[in-house]
């Protein structure tokens, strides 16, 4: 996609740009969260680990949910970069 430079300072322009921040925070914080459960499962081998580490301690019988939640949304977010990456300034 094309660089989109976004100059006005619209309320709508303001509006995308809080939200193009927001995607990037988001998707960081995202990306820590998988790679702190990936070292916990052994990279999703041991899902079940979510379960008896004390650094989750999800109910029993659902790990491999959230697990696979978790790479769900860091997923949809990965594909979100692209159109973000056109319009985010940096700041």
């Amino acid at each position: 996609m094309a660089r989109i430079v976004l100059t006005s300072d619209t309320i709508v322009a303001q509006s995308l740009l809080r939200l193009t921040n927001s995607i990037i925070a988001t998707k960081q914080q995202c990306d820590r969260l998988k790679a702190v459960c990936d070292q916990i499962t052994n990279n999703g081998i041991q899902r079940g680990n979510l379960e008896t580490s004390a650094d989750a301690a999800f109910p029993v019988g659902t790990g491999a949910a959230i697990y696979d939640g978790i790479a769900q949304i860091q997923t949809a977010l990965n594909g979100l970069s692209a159109t973000v990456s056109a319009i985010d300034r940096g700041v």
